[in-house]
């Protein structure tokens, strides 16, 4: 079986949409070029990927791929075409409904950075909402 992008088997995905819209995409299908046949990718991708991460700077959400297929199976989410040029397919599930279907959801509260004698690296404060409440510091 193909690896994809971690040999842990988790899809990772940005959406800087997902502020403006509340809609999370489910990414389904892809091509390189405008013209050129979609090939499935995301959720169909076909590797070794079991959870497919996706989320923005402040909102993140963790779901089993296996039931993204469910619900994009039932029809209820509405496909869109997107990407800088049509290259993407996909569908959007509603902030309410990602929180609801979701395993893992993550509010990021803080980003700090601080400064030890050799680095400077970044701490970030977040909220476990969603199996049980807590915050971490990472």
């Amino acid at each position: 079986m193909e690896i994809g992008e971690s040999k842990q088997g988790f899809e990772f995905k940005r959406d800087l949409q997902f502020y403006k819209t509340g809609n999370i995409f489910i990414k389904t299908k892809t091509r390189s070029n405008p013209g050129e046949p979609y090939r499935n990718s995301g959720i169909y991708k076909g590797d070794n990927s079991w959870v497919y991460v996706i989320g923005d700077f402040k909102t993140i959400f963790a779901f089993g791929i296996n039931f993204l297929k469910l619900l994009h199976k039932t029809k209820r989410y509405r496909e869109i075409i997107g990407g800088r040029r049509n290259t993407v397919c996909g569908f959007l599930i509603p902030e309410k409904d990602a929180i609801k279907y979701c395993e893992i959801y993550l509010k990021i509260i803080q980003n700090t950075f601080k400064k030890n004698d050799d680095d400077i690296f970044k701490l970030a404060q977040v909220e476990l909402l969603k199996p049980k409440r807590g915050v971490l510091t990472l």
